[in-house]
């Protein structure tokens, strides 16, 4: 084994700057700007998501609202309190379609999820018309068992 001299190991070992040097540093660099990059792009993403998810809630209110003036405009009833019914509901959409041309804009997102449930609800009184049935139910009064009753109880107040 040849021997070493103490004076080869005082000397200074200078590393060369090779190829693996630059794409480990490039790649540090890359890693760096693209975690700023996307902590910034996001947040924007997050926030344009729920601009557009108010604007498609938006869009499907008032479709929904063209679907059910035309629909219930198109139901014929001879049932008075149906056609009654109807007429109300028909001004309460004008009224909502009204609103939403005037204020489309300037509407929060908890006002058009609002404006979109009663809709729904609509539209459920609205299947239910178009199968003939009323919304409100019609009691009749039973006079008879309320008369006798009323007698009955007159009766007895009579005797003693």
């Amino acid at each position: 084994m040849p021997e070493m001299k103490l004076t080869q190991f005082d000397q200074k070992m200078e590393r060369r700057t090779d190829f693996i040097t630059y794409a480990a540093v490039l790649l540090l660099g890359l890693i760096i700007v693209g975690e700023i990059a996307f902590s910034i792009w996001l947040p924007r993403r997050l926030k344009s998501e729920k601009a557009w998810e108010r604007e498609t809630l938006l869009e499907a209110v008032v479709d929904l609202v063209d679907e059910m003036r035309g629909g219930c405009s198109s139901i014929k009833s001879e049932n008075p309190a149906l056609e009654g019914e109807i007429q109300l509901t028909l001004k309460c959409l004008d009224e909502y379609a009204k609103y939403l041309r005037q204020n489309k804009l300037q509407m929060s997102m908890d006002q058009v999820v609002e404006l979109h449930k009663s809709l729904k609800n609509f539209r459920n009184i609205y299947v239910s018309w178009k199968m003939k049935h009323s919304y409100l139910s019609e009691e009749k009064l039973k006079t008879n068992e309320f008369l006798k009753k009323m007698l009955d109880e007159h009766s007895k107040l009579n005797i003693h």
